[in-house]
């Protein structure tokens, strides 16, 4: 049990421990500690990071952060748990759940150019399997609306 003690205040220096705590408690806040840390690195992060599933024939967005989110209009809230006809224009939508449907369906990383709100952004899709199935994908974006301005010029 020391051992393990000592291997937790190395990992995590900053934080305290002691031997008396039950090794779950110390392995519980040690990964609600970490959990947290990723969370608040993702909202930190200039573009924007999104997960989906496919229920009931539809994708519903399970996860949503960054930067990006809020520069495009959107938040967390507005995003987790809804279908991409929830969010936007019907017929934007559409177009993205193509892209969404290539992903699901396997296909490495899919990418797109998309614009919210005169927003210009770049996403990658990739499957996320387990057992060989497509259990969720993957987004990244990135902003290039200055990119394509200068383009554009």
């Amino acid at each position: 049990m020391k051992k393990i003690v000592e291997y937790i205040k190395n990992v995590s220096p900053n934080r305290e421990y002691s031997i008396e705590q039950p090794l779950f408690e110390l392995m519980r806040a040690e990964i609600e500690n970490t959990r947290h840390e990723i969370l608040e690195i993702m909202k930190q992060q200039q573009g924007m990071i999104f997960n989906f599933k496919k229920e009931n024939g539809q994708f519903i967005h399970t996860f949503c952060e960054g930067k990006l989110v809020y520069r495009i209009g959107l938040t967390p809230k507005t995003v987790i748990g809804k279908a991409l006809k929830e969010i936007f224009p019907l017929d934007y939508a559409e177009q993205k759940g193509k892209f969404y449907h290539r992903a699901w369906e396997g296909e490495e990383n899919v990418t797109y150019i998309g614009k919210v709100n005169d927003i210009y952004y770049i996403a990658s899709l990739s499957p996320i399997r387990k057992d060989g199935k497509v259990v969720s994908v993957i987004g990244s974006c990135v902003e290039i609306t200055e990119q394509n301005v200068l383009k554009k010029n």
